[in-house]
This record gives C-alpha cells, sequence and structure tokens, in this order.
C-alpha cells in the first residue's frame, strides 16, 4: 500500500468519525431505521461527513446479515430503488414533442437506477470497494434463489467495470519476497493447478526460468484480482507434468524460447464477468519482452493452456 493511499484512507476515516458524531448528535433514531431505510436516507443526505458516515454504518450492518437477511435486503433495494418510472415516461414524451441533445442526455440520466447512485455513495467510505465486491460475492449466489435480483446485479458490473477499468490496475511480480499475506492467498486462489502448501509455491515463484504476475487495484491493495503463471522452457513441452515437476532441471531464463501460460486464476469471486485476463497476458508478455529482448519471436497456442515464445505478440481477443 502506497504512502499516499494511508494518508488518503486517514482522512477519510477521520472525516467519517466526524459524520458518525453528527449522526449521533441529529439522528437519535437512527438505530431503529430498517437497513433499507439507512439507503433511502444515505440518497437524501447532502452532508459530506454524514454521507461517509451513513455510507459505513450501511456497510457493517449489512456485515451482521446472515443469508436470509441478505436476500430480503437485496430483494428491498431491487424494489425501491430503481428507475422513476413516471419522470422518465414523462421525459420520453418531452423528447417525442422536442427532440433535441439536451433532452437524450436527461433521458439517459433519468433512466438510471437509483441503486447505482447508492452503490456508488456506498463505495466513498473507508473500504467501500473490498466491502461491496464482497456484497456481490452475496449477490450472485442469491440470483440462484431470485433470478429479478440479476438486474440488481447488472447494476454492480456496469460500475465495476469501470471502476476496475485497465488503467486502475497494477501489475506485480509474486517472488519469494512477496509478503507472505499475499502468498498465502496465491495458494487459496489457484484455480487450475492446486498448489500443495509452501514447498509447491516456492517452486513457482521463486525458480530462475518460472514466473507468477498479479493485477492489483488501489482499493484493494493486499487482494490479488487475477494471476498468470508462466514457464520458461527450452522448447515446446508437451503436458503440464513436465512443467510441475518438482525434480525438473532449472534453466537459465537467457536461454529460453518459449514462455508457457500454463495457469490463469480470478481471484475475487465479486468481480465475476469484469474482464481482466487478456489484459494481463498482454502485460506480462510486455515485460518479458523487456526482460528478454534477444529470444526468438514466435506465438503458438497449444491444447488447454497458452503457449507463447519470447518475443513475439500473442493474438488474443
Amino acid at each position: 500500500m502506497s504512502r499516499w493511499t494511508n494518508i488518503i484512507e486517514d482522512l477519510l476515516s477521520r472525516v467519517s468519525d466526524i459524520g458518525n458524531t453528527i449522526l449521533a448528535n441529529s439522528d437519535a433514531d437512527s438505530i431503529k431505521l430498517s437497513l433499507s431505510e439507512k439507503c433511502q436516507a444515505l440518497l437524501s443526505n447532502v452532508g459530506e461527513a454524514t454521507g461517509l458516515a451513513r455510507s459505513r454504518e450501511i456497510l457493517d450492518d449489512y456485515k451482521r446479515l446472515d443469508k436470509t437477511e441478505q436476500l430480503a435486503f437485496f430483494q428491498q433495494i431491487y424494489a425501491n430503488f430503481g428507475v422513476d418510472e413516471d419522470l422518465l415516461r414523462q421525459t420520453v414524451n418531452e423528447w417525442l414533442k422536442h427532440p433535441d441533445k439536451i433532452e437524450s442526455r436527461k433521458i439517459h440520466t433519468i433512466s438510471e437506477p437509483l441503486s447505482q447512485e447508492l452503490i456508488r455513495r456506498l463505495n466513498l467510505s473507508y473500504g467501500g470497494t473490498a466491502a461491496l465486491v464482497k456484497m456481490r460475492e452475496d449477490l450472485l449466489e442469491h440470483i440462484k434463489t431470485d433470478l429479478s435480483l440479476a438486474a440488481l446485479d447488472k447494476d454492480f458490473q456496469h460500475l465495476f467495470t469501470s471502476w476496475f477499468n485497465n488503467g486502475f490496475l497494477r501489475l506485480e511480480r509474486i517472488s519469494w519476497s512477496t509478503p507472505a499475506t499475499i502468498l498465502e492467498k496465491i495458494i487459496a486462489y489457484e484455480a487450475v493447478h492446486e498448489i500443495q502448501g509452501w514447498d509447491e509455491l516456492r517452486l513457482r515463484v521463486a525458480a530462475h526460468d518460472r514466473r507468477l504476475y498479479a493485477f492489483f487495484h488501489p482499493s484493494l491493495s493486499d487482494e490479488p484480482l487475477i494471476f498468470v503463471e508462466v514457464a520458461l522452457t527450452g522448447d515446446m513441452p508437451n503436458n503440464i507434468s513436465s512443467i510441475l515437476s518438482g525434480d525438473r532441471q532449472t534453466l537459465d531464463p537467457h536461454l529460453a524460447s518459449t514462455a508457457v501460460f500454463y495457469s490463469i486464476s480470478n481471484c475475487q469471486t465479486g468481480l465475476r464477468g469484469i474482464s481482466f485476463g487478456n489484459f494481463l497476458i498482454k502485460q506480462v508478455v510486455e515485460e518479458l519482452k523487456r526482460e528478454l529482448p534477444d529470444s526468438k519471436p514466435f506465438c503458438h497456442h497449444v491444447t488447454c493452456y497458452l503457449v507463447y515464445v519470447v518475443g513475439s505478440t500473442p493474438n488474443l481477443h
């Protein structure tokens, strides 16, 4: 986590504390409000400090809900924080009578459900982004029970696509010197070829001919979003066992002709549907080109894993 991130988070925390004091003095009945009513209050709130405090209060209250209460909460948000259909109908009728660009933009604004603005305001609180990613993870589970909630999920997905776009992502190489808390998560999140403990992880991140790269986001600084594992080899492998073998012969990476992208794992269920993979592979390719600029250019695809020979650019869509 960067020094500036710490400073910003500290400021947000201080402002939120001020807001908590204001809420305590002006809203003695707040504890009696339902979670849905607190969300209504958040949208009607105009004060920044109280808004941050209310957002934090809502997210803290949400954490205490059981599964049944979560489902009821999502159903209330879907039912009560939608589009103002009367206003939208009126605006569309006005545009049909006098079509122009200004009225067109009004339609776009008015057609946005209130749930999107609610999510935006919750995101402003300290730790809001991480909490919302976890909230969406819960929502995806509850959609299996109530399919109508898929419409609410579209609001999360729409906003997450902007918040987690490529410009905000930070590529990091994971090595044996990476903090243990992150290395533990790499072990836990590996979804393709399971990592059996620390010794096996060391083979994948500490060996000279192995690379592991992950994307991070400023708001989830200690949580990898997605990671890819790469094996640098002297020829085209014909099976995964030769890549994962613990007693294989280590290769000088400068003698490698092939980079095998043999495993890619998405880490955050709450970010399902947000595309990272292609961009991650392209970024890693550029990193390898800078590190090993003299390797032979060639590109090839092999069965279940992408094989990229160092020096080329893969054809990804």
